[in-house]
């Protein structure tokens, strides 16, 4: 049996050459994954003739920056990736750790349990109540599992590792070759949402529930969007929601990826959501998405909402065009006011930042 061959499903994905959905990708037989978004062969072989086959893939010399036809894509790990065992993962599932208190501290026990159900949430006694975000790709391997210490506030400290490393050091095992994917990732196979995409995976699990028309992955870190990454999301509509800097440095570094991967027919676009709306402030504590929609105003209209979503529909209807001003218990009737105002005792002023975020829980 050869190690690589072309893809036999009759799905196909867009040639990097000529942008036709005729090219077909060649997998790993041993691990049945798809190598790179590049590497396969296009059917319209009198039009385009694009092939680019794995030796030539691995034989070809390395130029950074942009891939062309004629260049070669970020290298592969010649390595076989190494799994953890599935008991591992479920062993770990006890929802005791300080991450899914902090987010029980926010909304209900039955939405949070729903995100550690999806999310395979674990808890590790590494550290006490230490939280283990595994990564499980789209073939459901157990990749690897990152262990990271919150405080109940939702606030990491500085210790974080990796299982893998946790059990080399106690010989558990002795060799453990890492070959990331998305956080999330093995969700893509029952969902044909949009992807959303962001650096931190309490982002992701958090931005699931404010934000449930997405389907939120995480990177696990502002360098972690090489090509591989993206492959297996390849025919899904992409949005990148990159973390605030202060020189705007890891929104410029994802905008380029955004636009390397539309040359090879990605539908991909970088928000400009939180760069538009931030302040100085903001970009020196680096705040995510997710740091908007926790404040204590939003808070309260995500709540407000799911009181409409759950009543019985009234008559009156608040037209698209305004904004929900919270003064009121039940569905919008007279609690629209424009530009996110203010009515009655129980009114709510909105800044513009949180206008313009209430307008998307609010759609």
């Amino acid at each position: 049996m050869y190690k690589y061959s072309l893809q036999k499903s009759s799905k196909k994905t867009h040639c990097p050459k000529c942008g036709k959905k005729r090219f077909v990708p060649y997998i790993n037989n041993e691990t049945n994954e798809i190598l790179h978004h590049t590497i396969g062969r296009c059917d319209r072989e009198v039009n385009c003739g694009y092939h680019l086959t794995p030796k030539q893939f691995h034989d070809s010399e390395f130029i950074s920056g942009s891939v062309s036809t004629n260049q070669k894509p970020p290298f592969i790990p010649k390595s076989k990736p190494t799994f953890h065992p599935n008991n591992y993962v479920q062993r770990s599932l006890k929802a005791t750790d300080n991450f899914t208190t902090f987010l029980l501290s926010i909304f209900t026990h039955e939405k949070v349990k729903q995100v550690m159900d999806r999310y395979k949430i674990g808890t590790s006694t590494h550290w006490k109540n230490a939280t283990i975000f595994w990564q499980i790709d789209n073939q459901n391997n157990i990749r690897a599992g990152k262990v990271i210490l919150y405080n109940n506030t939702g606030h990491r400290s500085k210790y974080a590792t990796w299982i893998h490393s946790i059990l080399l050091k106690k010989k558990v095992i002795t060799t453990y070759h890492l070959n990331q994917c998305l956080f999330g990732l093995h969700l893509i196979n029952d969902s044909t949402k949009p992807i959303a995409i962001v650096e931190s995976e309490k982002t992701a699990c958090v931005m699931s529930i404010v934000f449930p028309k997405y389907l939120w992955l995480a990177t696990g870190g502002s360098n972690n969007i090489a090509d591989k990454y993206f492959t297996p999301v390849k025919d899904r509509k992409i949005i990148l929601f990159p973390d605030l800097s202060i020189d705007n440095s890891i929104f410029d570094k994802w905008h380029q990826k955004t636009i390397e991967l539309q040359k090879f027919g990605f539908d991909i676009t970088t928000s400009t959501l939180l760069e538009e709306i931030a302040n100085e402030t903001d970009k020196q504590n680096g705040l995510d998405i997710a740091d908007y929609f926790l404040s204590p105003p939003l808070k309260e209209i995500r709540k407000r909402v799911e009181v409409v979503y759950n009543s019985p529909p009234l008559k009156e209807e608040c037209p698209k065009s305004e904004m929900v001003a919270i003064n009121h218990p039940l569905p919008f009737p007279k609690a629209c006011l424009p530009n996110g105002g203010m009515s009655g005792q129980m009114g709510i002023i909105l800044t513009k930042q949180q206008q313009t975020l209430a307008k998307l829980i609010t759609k």
